[in-house]
């Protein structure tokens, strides 16, 4: 089993805690690991439904309006609808995703309306600056679960004072996981690096218990670029029991004579 340096922890226990004397984050057992990594990599909901009105706070990348509000349908596993409106209520961007189909409709562009296809793990790169995150990915951690990947635990923590616990993680692809569980076993912090570098942070900031179901209202992602700020999602309005909405929702609207145009990795 891994270990990480005694630097790396202190700095964790600094930035959760605020100091180290409120408590030592300690290894626990491999089988207790395993049982803590399972508490949120709960049975996923088949058709699970996702329908809300999202603010997207702070800076992006320069291809997403922020501080406007968006209607947002998240369908488990591979499909989302994300309609951007105006401060004046009107439409101006639209993201849908549909499996390994995505496009984003930007009906503000000078000289009409534009049509982007791609990949949507590009969308979510160069429009959220979340780097290395496939949409499966997306929508899981949206819902407060950890993907479901071939998962090596490299290291387990808990600290009894705080009534936390640290999953260090290694997925299929090279990336390392570290995820803070919080005294209900519920996901807190999210932080995935590649090699040495830090891509970015997922900070759960408040829950929403409906009907037997646990699903994050706010969350913050971090993104380990240079001047770049925080992201915020704030869930203003939102609930898990709406009517199934039709895949026609998640497919690219047919719009006569729009332009269309692949979407080149990292930008226009």
């Amino acid at each position: 089993m891994g270990r990480y340096s005694l630097t790396a922890i202190i700095g964790f226990l600094l930035l959760l805690a605020g100091c180290v004397t409120t408590g030592e984050l300690k290894s626990i057992s491999t089988s207790a690991g395993e049982d803590l990594l399972a508490s949120v990599e709960k049975a996923r909901v088949p058709d699970a439904q996702f329908v809300g009105q999202v603010k997207v706070i702070g800076p992006t990348l320069g291809f997403f309006p922020v501080n406007v509000q968006s209607d947002v349908v998240i369908q488990s596993p591979d499909r989302v609808h994300w309609a951007v409106r105006s401060f004046f209520g009107q439409p101006t961007h639209l993201l849908v995703v549909d499996g390994e189909n995505g496009s984003w409709l930007d009906l503000i562009s000078e000289g009409g309306p534009v049509l982007y296809t791609s990949r949507p793990k590009y969308f979510l790169q160069t429009i959220f600056g979340l780097e290395s995150l496939d949409i499966e990915d997306f929508i899981w951690l949206w819902w407060g679960l950890l993907p479901q990947h071939q998962w090596e635990i490299q290291e387990a923590l808990t600290n009894v004072k705080l009534k936390i616990h640290v999953l260090f993680l290694l997925d299929q692809k090279g990336r390392k996981w570290q995820v803070t569980l919080n005294a209900n076993k519920m996901i807190q912090q999210v932080k995935v690096s590649w090699g040495e570098t830090l891509l970015w942070t997922l900070e759960y900031e408040e829950f929403k218990t409906e009907k037997e179901i646990t699903y994050p209202t706010k969350m913050k992602w971090q993104i380990a670029m240079e001047d770049q700020g925080p992201i915020r999602f704030h869930l203003e309005e939102g609930s898990v029991h709406e009517p199934t909405i039709a895949k026609e929702a998640f497919r690219p609207p047919d719009i006569p004579g729009v332009e269309i145009r692949p979407w080149i990795q990292g930008g226009f």
